[in-house]
């Protein structure tokens, strides 16, 4: 018998609600029964309370939800819950269903999460696929067929609480680039982060660590070892001697990322480029 996945799903104003409660029967009817969802709004029985049965269904479930709109996208409340789930589940159980908003409007810590936009409706299928990743044993076909025959119930709901005409963005070009730039810093410096890290892991030397990932036939001299910079960065080129060293790539790359450090194998003609670095040759533009 396939096991339930039990859904959490964020609302915050009438229409943002109209579409939860919408999704809470819909879902597990294109996914065959084998998610159960929770909406506050229908769920909560009279007599409970209501902040701690929230609390401990935010605690409870595998998979969270956030319908987003224009008016509740700035909402305290929306950003709690979706930022609890994202504690309890981590950033991919959680998906915010964008309802009058594009992916652009998307700021503060809801963006970090992958968004659907809920008026594009391959986009909605994708996500269907998704989630029906965690419930094993229902096949692609049948999830296909379903969503294909009742897409025109969630849709009309979709198009009585937002209107026909699919949404524009709002931001100014410039907000949408600093935006773009400040994730494209945050990245880099998680980056520096993890080969710190490694740099600590791999020991106090980028010679040493690269020399204990080769290994020499008995017979062959010590590797040759030769240290430069341009302006891409330091540079080491091994020189071992011998064809038939032997190496090992994984570590080499490590090495490589944790001292930033461009690694030349010789005469294996192997070469290990750091991933910010080749990251960053990627990005320069063609002249």
């Amino acid at each position: 018998m396939v096991s339930d996945v039990k859904v959490f799903i964020s609302w915050s104003g009438d229409n943002s609600r109209s579409v939860a409660e919408a999704l809470r029967i819909w879902l597990p009817t294109v996914l065959a029964g084998a998610v159960e969802c929770f909406v506050s709004s229908k769920d909560i029985r009279r007599g409970e309370r209501g902040m701690d049965v929230i609390a401990s269904e935010l605690e409870d479930r595998d998979y969270g939800i956030v319908v987003l709109t224009r008016d509740n996208m700035q909402s305290p409340w929306i950003n709690f819950e979706a930022g609890a789930l994202g504690k309890t589940l981590g950033t991919g159980k959680v998906a915010p269903l964008l309802l009058d908003l594009t992916r652009a409007d998307v700021v503060g810590p809801i963006a970090q999460f992958q968004s659907t936009l809920l008026r594009d409706r391959e986009d909605v299928r994708q996500f269907i696929g998704d989630l029906a990743q965690l419930t094993p044993n229902i096949p692609s076909e049948s999830i296909d067929a379903l969503f294909d025959s009742k897409w025109p119930e969630l849709e009309s709901v979709i198009d009585q609480v937002s209107g026909f005409d699919s949404p524009h963005t709002t931001r100014s070009a410039e907000s949408i680039l600093e935006e773009v730039l400040e994730r494209v810093r945050r990245i880099e410096r998680q980056a520096a982060e993890a080969a710190n890290e490694d740099r600590d892991r791999l020991g106090p030397n980028v010679v040493e660590a690269a020399l204990a990932a080769v290994s020499q036939p008995p017979e062959a001299p010590s590797p040759r070892v030769f240290r430069s910079a341009n302006r891409h960065g330091p540079s080491l080129r091994l020189d071992t001697g011998s064809a038939e060293a032997e190496f090992d790539s994984g570590l080499l790359q490590a090495v490589a990322d944790a001292y930033d450090t461009q690694i030349f194998l010789i005469p294996q003609g192997a070469t290990f480029t750091p991933a910010v670095r080749a990251r960053r040759r990627r990005d320069d533009p063609v002249v």
